[in-house]
Formats: structure tokens, sequence, C-alpha cells
């Protein structure tokens, strides 16, 4: 469940648009560590 969930968190990230590059690095290194949580709250803050 959270091997899927990683896969499409990932496929989102490759989704971002290159002007947002700094957010889609954040959250590639968050997924990276599997720090999802942090993921969340830092779209719920933007």
């Amino acid at each position: 469940s959270s091997q899927l969930r990683g896969k499409k968190v990932m496929q989102l990230i490759k989704d971002i648009p290159p002007e947002k590059a700094v957010l889609a690095t954040q959250l590639q290194t968050f997924a990276d560590n599997y720090q999802f949580d942090r993921i969340v709250q830092l779209l719920n803050f933007s």
C-alpha cells in the first residue's frame, strides 16, 4: 500500500511544471525519505 502510494507521489512530482522546480525538488526529497506527512504539510501550506 505505501509502495503504491509512493509510486503515485513520484508520478505526481514528475507532472509538476518546470517553473515550480524548487517545489518539485523539495517534494522529491521528502518522497525519497518516505516523509509523506511532510509532503502533506507542504501542500497544505501552499
